[in-house]
């Protein structure tokens, strides 16, 4: 059972994940910071928080 996140709970969190994400890490990294929960609810946090995503990255094949 998976316990909701409000109030300043979910800012701090959400606060936090926007800050690491602008620094550079990548959805998938801060799952565990999240607590375990899915890349969804991460990216939805971020949303919250107005950070602009980056665009997936694409798997690049050698020259």
């Amino acid at each position: 059972m998976t316990i909701h996140l409000r109030g300043d709970a979910r800012t701090r969190l959400r606060d936090q994940l926007a800050q690491q994400y602008r620094a550079g890490a990548s959805i998938r990294a801060l799952q565990p910071q999240a607590h375990g929960r899915s890349y969804g609810f991460v990216r939805t946090l971020l949303q919250e928080a107005g950070v602009t995503l980056r665009p997936r990255s694409q798997h690049r094949t050698p020259k």
